[in-house]
């Protein structure tokens, strides 16, 4: 069998099987609904992350020694990040616990239309989302485009900014502060982007794709009523770019730029190089193999003047659960996962709580050498953006393809309107593919 055949075949047993469970879902409803899980009865729980930060060791100790030390009737039994969603749905092995990002949501859940409304379970248990920063609540309620509830947050990675101690020491400038515009952002990266020795130093560089993603002007990259991408138009999306464009046309600053991606080999450039004097990045960036090599420290995201104390949109990492029969276990030990308990360990060992407890907050990084002496009080500096509505029926990742675009503009292959139009196009066109294939 050719692989074509292959894949037509595992596809169509991909979409059986969701047909299936769908059925089974519809026609069990309401005798689910009327029973009362047994949660002192064993269960088996099966975890699935898509990220590759999700090792065995690491499950084992953030996700299954918690949740069996609260439920020992419950066992927990993890899945590989990168094992195919098609492979687990055609053979029954569903997950009942998913821990992802929001992008990743959408390539997992959304697609295989595995998202399941926890509304109910939460309104069942009086469990109070009040508990959490209101950003990540609404943030969740969003992805739905209906205001339904498909997860419980867990955690934060908030945009900050990252800077080389060392090269601000050698060159004589101030550090950069909490609390400061992009434009003054400018004028340090300005006075730190010059050559000495032959050396390149560079004084800025921007995880680009992330920048926009999530961006503090809470600008939506698809309509969420049409399905259109809304990038090219208005004011907005050229205000944004303009504004990132200008620190790579600062005199030098392109000097040892990696082009071609979407600005990920510019943290790679702050962390290896170290010719690079501040990057905004993801908290979690420091996680980064050679990062502790350097001598750094953060601020707050920079922010615009008329918006101060706005910084990027919340971007949490989520507890999914399924609406298998194992859907109220579940929802038991995600529950468990984002308590007090749990959270004020994971928020001193450096994962960073989405609760608004201020008492577990203030915990972050406590038990984390990598942070010990750093401005850990940055990654609570701004507030986080309003994230706009999405439409739930569409995964196409139209940042991917509006970093790539602003990647040419960074190098002078074209300008900002011909990136913002080019994006509609290919978004679109995306788009369009994407409704094609599910209606087959």
């Amino acid at each position: 069998m050719s692989w074509l055949k292959s894949a037509a075949a595992a596809l169509t047993v991909s979409v059986s099987a969701i047909s299936i469970l769908g059925c089974a879902a519809d026609s069990g409803k309401k005798q689910e609904n009327a029973k009362t899980a047994d949660l002192t009865a064993p269960a088996e729980l099966v975890f699935y992350a898509a990220s590759s930060s999700m090792t065995k060791e690491l499950f084992e100790e953030k996700v299954a020694k918690p949740v069996q030390s609260k439920y020992p009737n419950y066992t927990l039994t993890y899945t590989p990040p990168g094992t195919k969603m098609e492979d687990l749905i055609a053979t029954g092995k569903v997950p009942d616990i998913y821990w992802l990002s929001l992008s990743e949501m959408r390539k997992v859940l959304l697609q295989y239309r595995l998202q399941y409304d926890m509304t109910e379970l939460i309104a069942k248990n009086k469990y109070d989302l009040g508990r959490f920063d209101p950003a990540a609540v609404q943030t969740i309620k969003n992805v739905s485009g209906e205001g339904k509830m498909f997860g419980l947050p867990d955690s934060f990675n908030p945009m900050v900014l990252f800077y080389n101690k060392d090269l601000f020491d050698r060159f004589g400038v101030p550090y950069p502060t909490d609390g400061m515009t992009w434009d003054s952002a400018y004028e340090l990266a300005r006075k730190l982007t010059r050559s000495e020795g032959g050396t390149p130093y560079r004084g800025m560089g921007m995880f680009y794709r992330l920048v926009f993603n999530g961006n503090q002007l809470s600008l939506p990259l698809i309509d969420p009523v049409s399905a259109q991408p809304v990038v090219n138009g208005g004011a907005g999306w050229k205000r944004l770019l303009d504004s990132v464009k200008r620190f790579y046309e600062i005199e030098g600053n392109l000097n040892g730029f990696k082009a071609g991606g979407d600005g990920n080999s510019e943290l790679v450039s702050f962390i290896t190089d170290r010719n690079l004097a501040m990057i905004v990045s993801p908290l979690s960036s420091y996680n980064r193999e050679g990062f502790q090599k350097l001598n750094w420290d953060m601020v707050g995201a920079p922010t615009f003047p008329d918006a101060p104390k706005i910084g990027f949109q919340a971007e949490p990492r989520v507890y999914f659960i399924s609406g298998g029969k194992n859907k109220e276990q579940a929802f038991q030990a995600v529950a468990h996962l984002v308590s007090d308990e749990v959270q004020t360990k994971n928020n001193k060992e450096g994962q960073l709580t989405s609760l608004k407890n201020d008492e577990v907050r203030k915990t972050f990084g406590q038990q984390t050498p990598a942070l010990a002496g750093k401005n850990t009080g940055a990654v609570y500096y701004n507030q986080f953006a309003p994230t706009p509505a999405f439409n739930p029926d569409i995964t196409t990742d139209p940042a991917t393809i509006l970093a790539k675009e602003f990647n040419d503009v960074i190098i002078g292959k074209q300008d900002v309107n011909t990136a913002l139009r080019n994006t509609d196009e290919k978004v679109k066109k995306a788009i369009e593919e994407e409704k094609a294939a599910a209606s087959k």
